[in-house]
């Protein structure tokens, strides 16, 4: 009611200012200034509430607070901390970074499954916040973390799930194998995430987990860092992960992902003002244009595109 009071009131001020000042000369500027007047009390006052944008996304009518964890229907919720790095070598940590990553975007991937974005759970690296906490800033039911060892060839990845509300540990598991067996480990980690959660997959998304994403693991391996490199925001990072991604694509052939990574590079050079050749932008666009060549609603693509006009 109020909101449909000041959407009036709003129309209400243009109209009648237009109508005072018509045959005035001279008052152009008044009628704009009422116009853009108008115009931002529409904005501000027309906006959803957000309580009801969330319910939206939440897939219907919520309670305040956390979603029950047997919720029956209901959306569950998670968040996939950082995997601590174990290795012998701390520049390994590049692993288990991807990893924590790769695990996010497949999870993402699920319509009954609702995950925090890597770029909210990246903050939580390190953090001395408990779990209860993180699932009430979150809103979520539950927490996921793990460790990653890699000692050459061989990995140790170990993970748990635990109940966001008790700080229960619901189910923990530790996952030993080679750098060959990555993609069967990631899928076993994912699946027993989604089978404990409850969560029904659609054919096409019980696709998506049993297909990764990079089939080779050498170009993984060189996705993997190349992403770390495009975190150092400097010309040389970026120039060494695009190396990288060259490397990965001579392995693999074409591919979605490498292709929307080195579009996404390309635009980096321009964001951080380290190269300001505007002929980066075409070249980014190339690579975008390849990778919805291969996924006409590429997420990746998208997100070049979207940076492409942030650079300009």
């Amino acid at each position: 009611m109020r909101t449909k009071v000041i959407q009036g009131l709003s129309l209400l001020l243009l109209v009648l200012g237009i109508v005072w000042f018509i045959s005035e000369p001279g008052y152009e500027p008044v009628i704009t200034a009422i116009a853009a007047l108008a115009g931002l009390f529409s904005a501000e006052f027309l906006q959803k509430d957000p309580s009801e944008e969330i319910r939206e996304v939440e897939g219907g009518p919520r309670t305040p607070g956390l979603e029950p964890v047997d919720g029956g229907g209901s959306r569950k919720s998670i968040v996939v901390l950082p995997f601590d790095n174990l290795s012998p070598d701390p520049s390994d940590s590049y692993f288990a970074d991807g990893l924590t990553e790769e695990l996010i975007a497949e999870l993402s991937g699920l319509a009954a499954l609702r995950v925090i974005s890597r770029t909210t759970a990246r903050k939580l690296k390190s953090t001395d916040k408990d779990v209860s906490t993180i699932g009430t800033e979150l809103k979520v039911q539950h927490v996921l973390e793990g460790s990653v060892r890699k000692a050459g060839n061989d990995l140790r990845i170990t993970a748990q799930l635990i109940d966001a509300r008790t700080d229960e540990h619901l189910w923990a598991e530790r996952y030993s194998g080679t750098m060959d067996d990555v993609f069967g480990i990631q899928e076993s980690l994912a699946r027993r995430i989604v089978d404990h959660l409850k969560v029904k997959l659609s054919p096409e998304e019980d696709d998506r987990l049993a297909n990764p994403r990079i089939t080779q693991t050498l170009a993984y391996e060189c996705h993997l860092r190349a992403k770390q490199h495009l975190t150092e925001f400097t010309a040389e990072g970026i120039d060494r992960a695009i190396e990288l991604l060259t490397k990965a694509l001579e392995i693999e052939g074409p591919n979605e992902l490498l292709y929307s990574t080195m579009g996404h590079a390309h635009t980096l050079y321009l964001q951080l003002g380290v190269r300001l050749d505007e002929a980066l932008l075409s070249e980014a666009e190339e690579w975008a244009t390849k990778a919805f060549g291969m996924n006409p609603d590429s997420p990746g693509g998208h997100v070049v595109r979207g940076s492409r006009r942030v650079s300009r």
